[in-house]
């Protein structure tokens, strides 16, 4: 199923790891008001559709990772590039030049 919009209401979230799901749809617009988060796993779902510009509110996000939901489209914001970690292998999702480094 989709990722329930109501989720923007945990404004004090700092981890959040959806990966595995079999998550489905889009990546709703409230993700922008977990102004705490540092880590979001949504890997290994089957999510569609552009990244909300709302993602580029998460700025302190340290580990952002999308890899292998094949219908995900959009480009990372520049608002957060500087996170430590961003992986979007098995995306058509694009990370602007020196956007995000290397995993560990």
């Amino acid at each position: 199923g989709p990722i329930p919009s109501e989720l923007g209401q945990l404004s004090k979230l700092s981890t959040l790891f959806l990966d595995s799901n079999i998550l489905t749809g889009f990546i709703p617009t409230e993700i922008g008001h977990l102004g705490e988060l540092t880590r979001l796993n949504l890997e290994l779902n089957q999510l569609s559709g552009s990244i909300p510009t709302e993602i580029g509110l998460l700025e302190k996000v340290n580990e952002l990772r999308l890899t292998d939901n094949l219908k995900l489209t959009g480009t990372i914001p520049d608002t957060i590039c500087e996170a430590k970690c961003i992986v979007v292998e098995g995306t058509d999702v694009k990370k602007p030049n020196d956007c995000g480094q290397s995993c560990i």
